[in-house]
């Protein structure tokens, strides 16, 4: 993926943050468009009750896309606006779905306690989270998309 002669440029904590924020919107306004618009359940009503279609919608939908945009671009569009990529922390290539998926469930972890996982990317060398410490994954900006 990278030449010899490129530099590895480790994505920072507030370019990732960016990026994060551009994702749950786009993300999470299509979810909510389609529930509302398409299914005609509107989240936003107090008296709406919680059901499997909300549980489908809001986490098992949101992990499907997001698993889906890792393992066959190795980023999502937020990230792909800043030309960021996620590769694996020791080769710098692409990252297996089962690391992709441990990745996923430790940004859980990340947000405990006060996002301290996600903060830590401002002080860690290789500008990794807890998820990416976890998953061994590392996000790098990209000088050209050139495999």
């Amino acid at each position: 993926m990278y030449s010899d002669n490129t530099e590895v440029q480790y994505a920072g904590f507030l370019i990732r943050l960016t990026a994060a924020i551009i994702d749950n919107i786009w993300l999470y306004g299509l979810i909510y468009l389609v529930l509302d618009n398409v299914i005609h359940v509107n989240i936003f009503n107090p008296e709406t009750e919680y059901s499997l279609i909300l549980f489908l919608f809001e986490y098992i939908l949101p992990f499907i896309i997001v698993i889906t945009f890792w393992a066959r671009i190795s980023s999502t569009p937020g990230k792909l606006i800043f030309r960021l990529k996620i590769v694996d922390a020791d080769t710098l290539g692409q990252v297996s779905i089962k690391m992709l998926i441990i990745r996923y469930f430790s940004y859980i972890l990340s947000m405990l306690p006060l996002f301290w996982g996600f903060i830590r990317i401002a002080r860690d060398e290789r500008k990794q989270g807890w998820h990416d410490k976890f998953a061994n994954t590392v996000v790098v900006r990209e000088k050209s998309f050139k495999n």
